[in-house]
């Protein structure tokens, strides 16, 4: 909505103090303010609407342009009730010399906001599919009758209609991690539900069940098979043949494959993990942040490439949300923005994304020697076109403060 109050106008330079008196006579206005760098007055106008005013005086002899005030608006707000509270995606710190340390998602919707065209398969156990908050950003295979038992498109899955998951036998499936995981890369944002994922629309697709090497490789190869852009992979182990062939053939198929760090305070340079550790050219591997922008959890200056939140409120089984934390949660926030990255440019553009996500991170002193970027991702600056416009020249410098840790500086 519109809540602008006054109008602004600029007289004729050549007018005199008395036609500028005039004027505001002629239009019942009073002077607000004039900001003499650019010749502009603000004026409250009285007895008449702004627009009747802009209408009146457009063409007034002493006046050189007139228009409306109005507001800038900040960065996309969704209306999720709970997204005050996700401070990954929009923070306002408590004490205002705290850091921001937050991806500016905000600032990144008003550029892209996501497509359901951009498939995002979340190697996880099982993602409650009902969640209302997550339902409508699922992949969905329409070949495929949900439920019925049979496999309806002969693919050697039966019942894969969000993707596959548990197939029966011993294992007891676990719901909260990958619904969880899920909740982060893509809740269904501004649908005045719960809360908002990274990405407002996407499609992701749920490769559930055991963790197995077996049974990642095999969730790989669906993700192959159906074109999967996007791997979330929020788990560690060790380095098995069979997990580095999958991978290597994800990365020969152009598929991005976020993986975690882990969750302890090792260098995983000197105490390696996979397949985070692995160097494909399509593997990002993602440690953590918090908060303050400390890093946390393992980390490695060599094989990690940036830190992401690991803390988030997200979607939880049975329609429920809870806060967790770990870098579990780091990879889904980077997934996000990868597929806010491809939605804007197109998967088949030809764009580094890898290279593209590390060049525009927040540098964090945090970060130093932690991670190949040494920042945390920026899912604004990641989308943002870039500005080749040199800065103007400065001519006067001021110091209006020192302390003991800082300067304040003006300058024009």
């Amino acid at each position: 909505a519109d809540r602008s109050r006054g109008l602004g106008d600029v007289y004729k330079r050549q007018a005199t103090e008395a036609q500028r008196n005039g004027v505001l006579k002629e239009m019942g206005a009073t002077l607000i303010k004039r900001l003499e760098f650019i010749g502009v007055s603000h004026h409250k106008n009285k007895g008449m609407t702004a627009e009747e005013a802009v209408s009146r005086f457009t063409d007034h002899p002493n006046i050189e342009f007139i228009e409306r005030n109005g507001y800038y608006e900040l960065g996309e707000i969704p209306n999720d009730p709970l997204f005050p509270e996700q401070w990954s995606l929009q923070n306002i710190p408590d004490n205002p010399t705290d850091p921001i340390a937050d991806i500016r998602a905000t600032n990144a919707w008003d550029i892209e906001r996501g497509s359901d065209q951009i498939i995002v398969g979340v190697i996880d156990h099982v993602i409650d599919v009902d969640h209302p908050d997550l339902n409508p950003n699922l992949y969905r295979n329409y070949n495929e009758i949900p439920k019925n038992g049979i496999d309806d498109d002969n693919n050697g899955f039966i019942d894969d209609f969000y993707g596959i998951g548990y197939q029966g036998g011993s294992y007891t499936p676990t719901y909260t991690h990958g619904t969880a995981v899920a909740g982060v890369i893509g809740a269904k944002t501004d649908n005045e539900e719960g809360i908002a994922g990274v990405c407002w629309d996407v499609s992701i697709m749920k490769l559930g069940g055991q963790l197995t090497y077996d049974g990642v490789a095999l969730k790989i190869g669906y993700a192959i098979d159906n074109y999967v852009h996007i791997l979330n992979m929020s788990f560690t182990g060790s380095d098995v043949e069979t997990q580095w062939l999958a991978c290597e053939a994800a990365d020969a198929a152009g598929i991005y494959m976020v993986c975690i760090a882990g969750n302890l305070s090792l260098d995983i340079d000197l105490h390696p993990y996979y397949p985070v550790c692995y160097t494909f050219d399509h593997i990002i591997s993602v440690t953590g942040t918090d908060r303050k922008d400390q890093q946390s959890f393992n980390y490695g200056a060599e094989s990690v490439d940036v830190g992401a939140p690991s803390y988030a409120l997200t979607c939880y089984p049975g329609g429920t949300y809870e806060w967790v934390s770990g870098t579990s949660f780091s990879a889904p926030h980077t997934s996000g923005v990868l597929a806010l990255m491809m939605s804007k440019y197109g998967p088949d553009s030809g764009v580094d994304f890898k290279a593209k996500l590390m060049e525009t991170v927040d540098h964090l002193e945090s970060l130093e020697g932690k991670c190949v970027s040494e920042g945390r991702i920026n899912a604004f600056l990641a989308l943002a076109d870039p500005d080749y416009a040199a800065p103007a020249t400065i001519r006067k410098v001021t110091i209006k403060e020192i302390a003991s840790t800082w300067i304040e500086l003006e300058w024009t």
